[in-house]
């Protein structure tokens, strides 16, 4: 952990914190994990990563499109038990998806080289083994005077959504390969949190403020830094390489201005960082990116960092 000691009031935790809450607060976005996120960060945190106790499987069931799975003959062989009709399970589990199984997919079951894998939600997932490792999914519908089916081919856009349902089945009926059904998916939990993590902390590490609550950051290219007695002088000016270890404070009164690229150095916006903080973050914006803030909003560790302001080479 770093040293806060050293870091002025109302920088009271540490990058570091800072980082971590930003990251996960990631997590816990719409496009993300989303109300999903904090049952995730709390499994993680566990380190039980060979069990996914505590998770909600059907809460999780709406994030498989996150995850990363593959329609692997050979890996879903030992992941996942396979439909047989003469399974010996008469059980309701078995009666109760008998009559969503189409009669096409049904006859499948007797060829060589196909296997049908039940899914939690979707219906049947149909594995035929050859080069290209094809796959369809089938789903009965009901509609108000007729039973319809739905059967399409595995792809790239629903790949991860359809074989991560059939994981889940076998996880949830606590089937006869559940326990490695398990550590599959909390491998592949692990995996997109980590990917989402990572991204997170990159948007981070090129930040040059974050709110006291880590939970916002700013993006932009210079930073100007004014006198809190003269708040239209400027005093310093930082860099984005200055504010890697240590951040200026995001606050509501920042101001936010973008200058062209052309010659003119024409401003082409400005307001109050709370109103413009979307086109700072803009990494495709034509313009120079300026962050505009008072001293007491900038730590003495990163003030020590900061060049004199020079009217010559900074153009305000």
């Amino acid at each position: 952990m770093e040293n806060v000691q050293h870091i002025t009031p109302p920088f009271t935790r540490s990058t570091a914190e800072l980082r971590k809450t930003f990251s996960e607060g990631r997590l816990c976005e719409r496009d993300h994990f989303g109300f999903l996120g904090k049952q995730l960060i709390a499994w993680r945190e566990r380190r039980d990563y060979k069990s996914i106790e505590g998770l909600n499987l059907i809460d999780l069931s709406h994030c498989l499109g996150k995850l990363r799975f593959e329609l692997n003959p050979f890996l879903l062989s030992k992941t996942v038990t396979a439909f047989e009709l003469h399974y010996g399970d008469s059980s309701h589990l078995n009666a109760l998806y008998l009559d969503k199984i189409d009669p096409l997919v049904r006859t499948l079951t007797s060829r060589s080289g196909v296997t049908v894998y039940l899914g939690l939600h979707h219906g049947a997932l149909v594995c035929i083994e050859d080069d290209g490792n094809f796959g369809l999914r089938s789903d009965c519908h009901f509609g108000s005077s007729k039973r319809f089916t739905v059967i399409e081919p595995i792809t790239a856009a629903n790949e991860s959504s359809w074989v991560g349902d059939v994981i889940l089945r076998e996880v949830h009926y606590q089937r006869r390969n559940a326990h490695i059904a398990r550590e599959v998916l909390a491998s592949a939990i692990l995996h997109a949190m980590q990917v989402v993590i990572d991204d997170a902390n990159k948007d981070f590490d090129k930040a040059v403020a974050v709110s006291d609550d880590g939970t916002k950051i700013v993006h932009a290219d210079i930073v100007y830094v004014y006198s809190d007695t003269n708040p239209e002088r400027a005093e310093s000016v930082l860099w984005p390489k200055h504010c890697k270890e240590h951040k200026a404070l995001r606050v509501s009164e920042g101001f936010v201005r973008i200058r062209s690229n052309s010659p003119n150095d024409q401003v082409v916006m400005e307001g109050s960082l709370m109103g413009c903080t979307e086109l700072l973050d803009d990494n495709q914006r034509n313009g120079r990116r300026e962050f505009h803030i008072r001293r007491s909003h900038v730590p003495e560790v990163l003030l020590a960092n900061a060049e004199p302001y020079n009217p010559g080479m900074h153009v305000l």
